[in-house]
């Protein structure tokens, strides 16, 4: 029964960091657009499981990154909220991640969404 409990409080702090980042980061909110975008288009176009499961991985991981960016930003804010050389690579570091994922989603959603696009048009 502990580990349920334990399971249970992890899922809603978990939930809560996902609330924080929709309400406070408009990037955030950018990629789940982009997320939802791509969902409506996979079910148009009807993309196979396959095709599905590259979808999924590769919106988890923009999400994902943008999560990671975000508490690193917040860290490197309370660890030194004025200007600061060595932050500002860090986090400038930690938006490259980002952004090189986002890229890759963009790419992939070429791969997958052109060829079919071109077809069915």
């Amino acid at each position: 029964m502990k580990k349920i409990l334990r399971f249970h409080k992890s899922l809603r702090l978990a939930i809560s960091g996902l609330y924080t980042c929709c309400k406070e980061q408009s990037h955030f909110n950018v990629h789940l657009f982009a997320a939802s975008t791509a969902c409506v288009l996979s079910i148009y176009l009807k993309i196979n499981a396959i095709e599905w499961m590259v979808v999924c991985l590769t919106i988890t991981a923009v999400l994902a990154f943008e999560l990671i960016n975000t508490a690193i930003e917040y860290l490197c804010d309370m660890i030194h909220p004025t200007f600061h050389q060595q932050i500002k690579k860090i986090k400038d570091i930690a938006s490259a991640a980002v952004f090189l994922s986002a890229l890759s989603a963009v790419l992939i959603g070429l791969i997958l969404f052109l060829p079919k696009l071109i077809t069915n048009f």
